[in-house]
C-alpha cells in the first residue's frame, strides 16, 4: 500500500482548480513549511520537517486572522518582542532521542507488535471513499430545474418578489424580475418569508405578510411595519448527476488524474483511505499511551516550537511576533505560552510516548533509512540543505518516528 501514501492528494481541490481554470497556489517547498502535500493529512500528523509545531485545527482561524492582520492599525500594539531563531536540534542527542530522558519511565503500558485494526477502521474506509467518489461526480453535474414537486425545507428557490406596504412598492423591496436564489432555512430573509414558501410549486404566487422586526436598523423607516411580498416561485435549483461509466471516466477524469475507467478511480481514491483511517487509528492508539511526566526539557522544546512556528507565520506575511501577541490578546510570551498549553503538552506527549516506543522496539536510523525518507516522502535525493537548516538531531528524530509509524503500519493485524 506504499503508493497511496503520495496519491490523491488534493482530490476536490485539483479537480475544482481544472475545472474553472484559475490558476493554482504554491505552498512553500516541502523541506521548508508544514508538507501538507505528501503527509498524512485531514488531521492526522505530518511527517514533513517542522510540522510538529504546526498549528491544529482551533488555530487555522488565528493564522487567516494574522494575515488579515497584516494591514490593521498599528494604534495600541503591544511593544515590538525579540524572539530568537530556534535551533530544531538544540536538547537532542546524536540519535535524536530527548537529552537524558529514558522516555520508557514517564510511560504507562503499550503493545504495537502487533497493533489489532478494528473492522470498524475499514468501513469508515469505505464511507469515505464513497462519499469522495460522489463528491468527485458532483463537479461535472448540470443545472436542472425542478418544477414537479413542492418547496420544501432545505430547498435553493429561485423567486421573483414584489413588496408592498399599504398596497404602495417601496424602493428595496422588488428582486426586479432578475430571479433570485434563496435557500429556505438560511435565515438570508425576514423571518416568517421564507416558511411561507414551504409547501408552494413552481408557478404559484405566493403573497406573504409578515412585518418587518421591530429593530430594523437596514430601513428604520421600515422596522414594525406590515408588509405583503408578493412571490413568483420560479422553480426549485437542482441539478442532474452525470452517470458514472468507463466513458465518463476516460472523458473527465483521466485528463486530470488519469483514472480511465471507473475502477481504476475507486481502487486508487480506497487504496487512499484505507491506509489514511489506519494510520488515523495508529496514532490516537499512540496518543492514548499514558504520559505520567513530562519533563522541564521536553516542554521547554515544544514552548521554542510554537514561538519558531508562530514567528515565522508573521514573518512570511510582514508582521513581527508582537502582532501573533496582539491576536493572541496577550502582552507577554509567557502569557501567549500559557495560551498555548494544552497543544503545547499535547505534542509534548506525543513525542515522549514516540520516543518510548523507539526505545522499547531498538528502532535506529541508518543512513539509508535517510535516503528512503527524503526519495519516498519529500522526493529529493540530496538533503544537506535540510541538515543545514534543523540539524542531524532533528532530522533523525523525524525520520525515527516515521519509521515507527511504518512498522507499526506494516505489521498490523486487520480483524
Amino acid at each position: 500500500m506504499k503508493k497511496s501514501r503520495f496519491i490523491v492528494y488534493g482530490i476536490i481541490t485539483a479537480l475544482s482548480l481544472a475545472l474553472v481554470a484559475c490558476g493554482s497556489s504554491s505552498k512553500d517547498d516541502d523541506v521548508n513549511g508544514n508538507g501538507y502535500e505528501n503527509g498524512y493529512e485531514n488531521g492526522g500528523f505530518d511527517w514533513a520537517f517542522g510540522s510538529e509545531h504546526g498549528t491544529e485545527n482551533g488555530d487555522t482561524t488565528a493564522n487567516a486572522n494574522l494575515h488579515g492582520n497584516q494591514n490593521a492599525n498599528d494604534n495600541n500594539r503591544p511593544s515590538e518582542v525579540t524572539v530568537g531563531e530556534f535551533n530544531f536540534s538544540e536538547g537532542l542527542d546524536e540519535n535524536g532521542f530527548f537529552e537524558g530522558v529514558i522516555a520508557l519511565n514517564y510511560v504507562g503500558e503499550f503493545s504495537f507488535n502487533p497493533i489489532v485494526i478494528p473492522h470498524t477502521v475499514y468501513l469508515e474506509a469505505v464511507t469515505l471513499t464513497n462519499l469522495t467518489v460522489d463528491d468527485i461526480v458532483s463537479q461535472f453535474a448540470e443545472p436542472a430545474p425542478i418544477y414537479d414537486r413542492a418547496v420544501q425545507l432545505g430547498d435553493d428557490v429561485n423567486i421573483d418578489f414584489d413588496g408592498f406596504v399599504e398596497g404602495v412598492p417601496f424602493d428595496g423591496g422588488s428582486s426586479g424580475g432578475f430571479g433570485f436564489d434563496l435557500l429556505i432555512g438560511s435565515g438570508q430573509f425576514i423571518p416568517g418569508f421564507e416558511e411561507q414558501l414551504i409547501g408552494a410549486m413552481p408557478g404559484d404566487v405566493v403573497n406573504v405578510e409578515l412585518a418587518f422586526p421591530e429593530f430594523y436598523p437596514q430601513a428604520p423607516h421600515l422596522a414594525g411595519v406590515d408588509v405583503v411580498f408578493v412571490t413568483a416561485v420560479n422553480f426549485i435549483n437542482g441539478f442532474e448527476m452525470p452517470e458514472l461509466d468507463d466513458e465518463f471516466a476516460e472523458t473527465h477524469l483521466y485528463p486530470i488524474f488519469g483514472w480511465a475507467t471507473v475502477d481504476e478511480m475507486r481502487a486508487e481514491i480506497s487504496e487512499y483511505f484505507e491506509e489514511e483511517t489506519v494510520r488515523g487509528y495508529i496514532e490516537n492508539a499512540i496518543r492514548s499511551v499514558a504520559v505520567t511526566y513530562i519533563p522541564q526539557n521536553i516542554l521547554t522544546f515544544f514552548e521554542n516550537m510554537v514561538i519558531e512556528d508562530w514567528r515565522q507565520e508573521a514573518e512570511h506575511h510582514g508582521l513581527g511576533f508582537a502582532d501573533v501577541l496582539e491576536l493572541f490578546e496577550v502582552d507577554t510570551v509567557e502569557d501567549f505560552l500559557a495560551e498555548n498549553e494544552p497543544h503545547i503538552r499535547q505534542q509534548a506527549e506525543f513525542y515522549i510516548i514516540l520516543q518510548a516506543i523507539a526505545e522499547d522496539m531498538g528502532i535506529t536510523v541508518t543512513e539509508a533509512d535517510l535516503e528512503i525518507y527524503f526519495i519516498e516522502l519529500l522526493g529529493v535525493a540530496e538533503y544537506a540543505h535540510v541538515e543545514e537548516m534543523y540539524g542531524r538531531p532533528y532530522i533523525i528524530k523525524m525520520v525515527r518516528s516515521w519509521m515507527i509509524f511504518n512498522y507499526i503500519f506494516d505489521n498490523a493485524v486487520f480483524n
